[in-house]
């Protein structure tokens, strides 16, 4: 197809369904490239050149694309903000009210657009809002999908008579229409015509096509292309004439067509003639968007989510009701009471045996939450995104307003969560740290699905996906199965496995549990002293006791004649280990040939000598520190009052049943042999980590590195949290899932053909 138009025409594009007509539009108007061919506007090639000619184009979709919650102002108000971002707000008001009193919207500016089951305004009003929304951008070319579809008769002929005076001001309009009426159809300058598979088989005068088709179809009445007495036209005469079937021998008609389309189309090329020259007579210049422009921008893209937010009820009510409400419900039900001979008692924090639980769960509502709420976001923008393209509007600011309008939401359900649970659970001192982890966990959640709306194209869908990446954050949070518990493959002893490290969810707990037990007030009167005495009590009562077990091993071996290679290198690890941290230990372990028995006898009662001695310091240690351990507390117990604010605080603080999941109190196993390493199992959350940054530290660290910086679990925890959010920022912004999505299926057609 070869066709050239000019300002101040009004071209109708018209076939049957299936023909291509909606295709053909979306080719000229940029948004399907064409595989071959151009599309040329004042000699520039449209695709070449997109960022230079998009500004001078407009589309009006056939869907209404409308923001439902806003007024017929507001959505015009706001179109013409994004669409000049350099103009005044003054400017742009009047420009806006300007626009609706052309278009005959005057009177319903105030009026909420509504949707199709809660209307508001009629649907003629809908498609003039629609064209209004181009109209203010004053586009030199308007490419409209079947604008009349839906509508009464009279809307329709308002609708098209708008569109013609468009026209009259110079403006080049293409138009796809199903069913005109006669004087719809007598309003188009030019009219092309489609037929099945995107032939196109007419171009030219309107009226003239029916003398056109009879012509070519042998009609006896050629010159009658209008009714003589009331001049009205037919088009639906057209479509009898192209699509005319074949009768059979008995005066039935088949399914055959007498003209096939390509046969028409045939007709078409022999008489259409193309424009032989196209001359670059274009004045466009780029559009640059300045910083200042998108600040602008981003200002707008955040007012009007806001205020489209704002004035829906039920989504406010649900988004702000729902977390406190969900703390209401969990923290009542896990609020336990003890037992004792009198019935139920009175309720401590430190008596909930539920309080982790409440932990765990709290992590799953800021999840849900964060993620429920972003899922939809882009995909419900999706057409409106579509239409802005010509806007010139900045996609990151979009994008970044979205996850301004998240993070604010995200921010008061996290407050109002933690609020509501920690009130009713008397959870004291914890509020801030509570927040600003579950806080950073929504933020993430809320850019995993901005990401997950911007790849799929279905909400069934997209919520299909929630529970697929909530279920693994959940099962791999260290919580529900412990990592050192996991399928062997991935279960390591002495640190978190890399699928631990990738999920979200176990950052979140571990920071919360960890800050909980750490940093409370009763915690911190003896925590550094506690963190030695859990130290060396493991390793006088357990490491030193299979230290011990091994060397015994190994004698027993020699006695048959032999040494366990494997024994050996252990006990060489963990030596040189000791060595760095204990001065003045002097040990020789595999200088010796196994055949030397009676050396090796000697050298094994030298080192089961020096584990005894490593035994006496330990518990030279241990004593000298449950010492200093005892005169803090004495100094509690100086009187009544002290004491009962010492047993106070630790009724108010400490949690027994956070303290047995924090220590592996109940675990049986005390010493862990992984490789060459003996590892601790025991009170975990006092000891110093021995690869102490972030990915290497054992779960429940007190402490992590971040480069050069020791700093608490918590804080460490929220910055993985937040490079977490911001990889997902930067994918949403890079497009990654989509892209990945395109490469994924190159592969795949590559590898079937």
């Amino acid at each position: 197809l070869t066709i050239d138009e000019h300002g101040g025409t009004l071209v109708g594009i018209m076939g049957g369904s299936g023909s291509g007509k909606s295709t053909l539009v979306n080719i000229l108007n940029g948004n399907y490239a064409p595989k071959t061919g151009h599309i040329y506007l004042n000699g520039v090639d449209i695709y070449r050149n997109h960022g230079i000619v998009k500004s001078q184009m407009g589309y009006v979709a056939q869907d209404d694309i409308l923001i439902e919650e806003l007024t017929v102002f507001e959505n015009l108000y706001f179109s013409a903000k994004l669409s000049m971002p350099q103009s005044s707000d003054e400017a742009i008001a009047q420009k806006t009210n300007d626009v609706l009193k052309a278009v005959g919207l005057w009177e319903c500016r105030r009026l909420r657009v509504g949707n199709v089951l809660d209307k508001t305004i009629s649907g003629g009003q809908r498609k003039r809002l629609n064209i209004a929304l181009e109209l203010v951008r004053e586009s030199s070319v308007l490419f409209v999908d079947e604008p009349t579809s839906g509508l009464s008769s009279r809307d329709s002929e308002m609708i098209m008579d708008l569109l013609k005076e468009l026209t009259l001001r110079g403006k080049l309009i293409f138009v796809v229409i199903h069913q005109p009426s006669s004087d719809i159809f007598k309003m188009f300058d030019r009219l092309l015509l489609m037929d099945q598979g995107g032939y196109p088989i007419y171009y030219g005068n309107p009226v003239e096509s029916i003398l056109y088709f009879k012509g070519k179809a042998k009609f006896v009445s050629l010159s009658d292309s209008q009714c003589s007495t009331c001049g009205n036209v037919n088009p639906e005469q057209l479509f009898n004439i192209i699509e005319a079937k074949i009768i059979d021998e008995y005066g039935m008609l088949t399914d055959i067509r007498k003209v096939t389309p390509k046969e028409w189309n045939g007709y078409f090329n022999l008489q259409h003639q193309p424009p032989l020259k196209i001359e670059n007579n274009g004045q466009f210049q780029a559009e640059r968007t300045s910083w200042k422009d998108r600040w602008k921008q981003w200002k707008t893209y955040l007012f009007r989510d806001a205020k489209s937010k704002w004035v829906n009820q039920q989504y406010m009510l649900i988004n702000f009701l729902e977390a406190p409400l969900l703390a209401l419900v969990l923290s009542l039900f896990v609020k336990y009471f003890p037992m004792n001979e009198k019935g139920i008692g009175e309720y401590t924090f430190r008596q909930n045996l539920n309080f982790p639980q409440y932990l765990f769960f709290a992590v799953v509502v800021a999840l849900f939450l964060g993620l429920t709420v972003s899922a939809e976001e882009i995909l419900k923008d999706r057409k409106i995104l579509k239409r802005e393209r010509y806007l010139g509007q900045s996609y990151s600011a979009y994008l970044f307003s979205k996850l301004g309008i998240l993070f604010f939401i995200s921010a008061v359900q996290s407050a109002s969560f933690v609020l509501v649970g920690n009130l009713i659970l008397d959870v004291k001192g914890m509020f801030l740290p509570f927040w600003l982890t579950l806080f950073s966990l929504s933020c993430f959640a809320n850019a995993l699905g901005l990401n997950i709306s911007a790849t799929f194209n279905s909400a069934k869908v997209i919520y299909i996906l929630i529970p697929i990446l909530i279920i693994p954050q959940l099962l791999f949070s260290g919580v529900i199965v412990r990592f050192d518990r996991l399928f062997p493959s991935i279960t390591q002893q002495s640190s978190v496995p890399w699928i631990g490290d990738v999920m979200a969810s176990r950052w979140a707990f571990e920071a919360m549990a960890v800050e909980q037990y750490t940093q409370n007030p009763y915690s911190q009167i003896t925590f550094d002293l506690e963190m030695k005495l859990k130290y060396y009590g493991w390793k006088k009562d357990y490491w030193l006791k299979d230290i011990q077990g091994f060397i015994q091993e190994m004698r027993d071996e020699l006695r048959e004649g032999s040494v366990p290679q494997e024994q050996l290198t252990l006990l060489e690890n963990e030596w040189n280990k000791e060595k760095e941290r204990v001065s003045g230990l002097q040990i020789e372990l595999s200088s010796l040939s196994i055949t030397d028995t009676a050396s090796w006898n000697v050298r094994l009662n030298q080192w089961m000598s020096a584990a005894k001695d490593l035994e006496s310091y330990y518990v030279r240690l241990y004593n000298q520190v449950n010492q200093q351990k005892e005169l803090r507390i004495a100094d509690w117990m100086q009187n009544s009052e002290r004491k009962k604010q010492f047993l106070a605080l630790k009724d108010q603080h400490h949690n027994e049943s956070l303290e047995d999941i924090l220590t592996n109190k109940n675990d049986v196993e005390r010493v862990v042999r992984e490789g060459n390493d003996l590892i601790q199992k025991q009170n975990l959350v006092y000891i110093y980590p021995e690869h102490p940054s972030i990915f290497q530290a054992h779960f429940y660290s007190p402490m992590k590195e971040i480069g050069p910086m020791e700093v608490k679990t918590i804080w460490a925890n929220i910055f993985v949290l937040w490079g977490m959010a911001v990889s997902m920022i930067v994918l949403l912004m890079t497009d990654g899932l989509n892209k990945m999505s395109g490469w994924i299926n190159q592969v795949r057609s590559r590898n079937q053909n």
